[in-house]
């Protein structure tokens, strides 16, 4: 009896894990499919023609974010390039960090409301999206083990 009771409960705990692991990634996937409808939305009533659709928090992981200032000033004036600054605190001084005006140049946006934000963990890092026949297609994050900068680089040129 007492074995019986200890093989159920372990079975308990083990459907409780698999299908607390199970809504974790459907919440991941939800929270990015949200953002491409919103950012799909967005592209589609503008006109945008952009290949490629970056999405940069203002704040979050602190060499990832001074990366994309980096990248994005290089490559602003590129017309294949879309930038979304969001969770932007200042425009200001993001103005001032790349020497770049952004209400003079028409392939960056600032999401004011945070319309545009990844919400979960990965939050705190830049996502790049490729746009191709009124399609947003996730490519992924830029994390310290994964170079969407260089896969992008390599794509402008």
């Amino acid at each position: 009896m007492m074995k019986t009771k200890l093989h159920l409960y372990s079975l308990l705990l083990l459907c409780c894990f698999l299908f607390g692991a199970n809504m974790s990634c459907t919440n991941k996937e939800e929270t990015i499919k949200n953002t491409q409808e919103k950012i799909t939305d967005f592209l589609t009533t503008e006109g945008i023609d952009s290949d490629y659709i970056l999405l940069v928090p203002n704040s979050g992981c602190p060499g990832c974010i001074s990366t994309a200032g980096l990248f994005i000033k290089d490559h602003y004036q590129n017309k294949n390039l879309f930038v979304i600054l969001t969770r932007i605190s200042s425009v200001k001084t993001f103005e001032i960090r790349t020497g770049i005006q952004v209400d003079s140049t028409s392939n960056i946006i600032v999401d004011q409301q945070n319309h545009f934000l990844i919400n979960g963990k990965n939050k705190i890092y830049p996502a790049l999206f490729t746009w191709k026949n009124q399609r947003l297609e996730f490519k992924g994050y830029q994390k310290p083990k994964n170079d969407i900068f260089g896969y992008l680089q390599k794509k402008l040129q």
